[in-house]
């Protein structure tokens, strides 16, 4: 909006986050919805203008009355009134199937990428693609062929351990939520979560992060995120105070995060997923006075690998049995379940 042109803006959602630069969800409405009233003010450009707009989101309607009127609308998701839709989705451990619609045209798609959310992603841009006058085919082969950003929802693996671990910058109820959706979908076993909550910002979502994290995993192991100048222990506790009391014999705190995360994949057991949320690509921790190197990838590669010396013998002939599990699982709605060891 600020003499940047551009010709096309994708709405992908509006959660709770960035309350502490907006004083509530209406005003943060506003802002993002600028983005979108600012379509169409660039004058001879070759495409655009155009709003793509995710209506399975609560305000995709109110954002669409807003412009409607003079900027044309593509909508996906997963509502049968949606211009670019899906159904079928199928995820297993090399990515995620689905089938899309659109009056452009139909057909699978293959995503090399994990997580509900890059359904929604992939659909986006089978819409921008729709505007810019794409053929399907084509889109749907450049999808084939995505790469995974860092630190969203980054697989890691060192030796072909036989469970797996997540990756993934997560810091709201939201994004959390749909983290461990999606965890849950490729996890055979149990799902264990290892996160916190940033210091200095918007302190209404520990809570909800802490009640979603009861609700959708099986261990917790509460722990530093970026705690800057609040105390640590005033964070762990606003999370805690989500989470109620018949779910606490499954959390532990661990303020050091190294610890955190290799207590977690220490406990990993056959089919287990371990998810580390909050920092993604960040490869930094910031505390009051100072700041660390931090980096979630670096400090998993290595449990695993301090790890894999004790299971060496046991994890190649296991995983393909996995992975076989974990398939069966999305396809099917089949789960075994392999007893934790105490």
């Amino acid at each position: 909006t600020y003499k940047i042109p551009y010709d096309i803006a994708v709405f992908t959602n509006l959660t709770q986050d960035h309350l502490d630069f907006h004083k509530d969800m209406d005003d943060y409405f506003f802002a993002k919805s600028r983005l979108f009233t600012s379509l169409g003010t660039c004058p001879n450009r070759k495409h655009g203008p155009l709003a793509i707009i995710n209506l399975d989101d609560p305000y995709a309607h109110k954002l669409i009355e807003l412009i409607k009127a003079r900027v044309p609308v593509i909508t996906y998701g997963n509502s049968e009134k949606a211009d670019v839709r899906c159904y079928d989705v199928k995820a297993c451990p090399t990515g995620l199937k689905f089938n899309v619609e659109s009056r452009m045209g139909s057909g699978l798609v293959e995503l090399p990428l994990s997580g509900k959310f890059n359904v929604y992603n992939a659909l986006a841009a089978v819409a921008v693609g729709m505007g810019l006058g794409m053929n399907f085919a084509q889109i749907v082969g450049a999808l084939k062929e995505v790469h995974s950003v860092p630190g969203r929802f980054q697989l890691v693996s060192k030796g072909g351990q036989d469970f797996t671990v997540i990756v993934d910058y997560a810091h709201t109820p939201d994004g959390l939520a749909n983290l461990l959706d999606s965890a849950r979908d490729i996890t055979v076993n149990q799902v264990s979560l290892v996160f916190g909550c940033g210091g200095d910002r918007d302190k209404t979502k520990r809570s909800i992060m802490g009640k979603i994290a009861a609700e959708k995993a099986d261990w917790i192991f509460i722990t530093n995120d970026n705690p800057r100048s609040e105390s640590p222990e005033a964070i762990v506790s606003d999370i805690l105070s989500g989470i109620p009391e018949s779910k606490r014999k499954r959390v532990e705190v661990i303020y050091d995060r190294a610890k955190a995360i290799k207590k977690a994949i220490k406990g990993a057991m056959l089919g287990d997923t371990v998810v580390i949320a909050g920092k993604g690509h960040e490869t930094y921790q910031k505390f009051s006075d100072h700041t660390d190197h931090f980096d979630d990838v670096e400090e998993a590669s290595l449990a695993i690998e301090e790890m894999g010396a004790g299971r060496s013998g046991v994890v190649s002939s296991r995983i393909k049995s996995v992975e076989s599990f974990v398939y069966k699982r999305s396809m099917y709605n089949y789960t075994p379940r392999i007893a934790r060891q105490a």
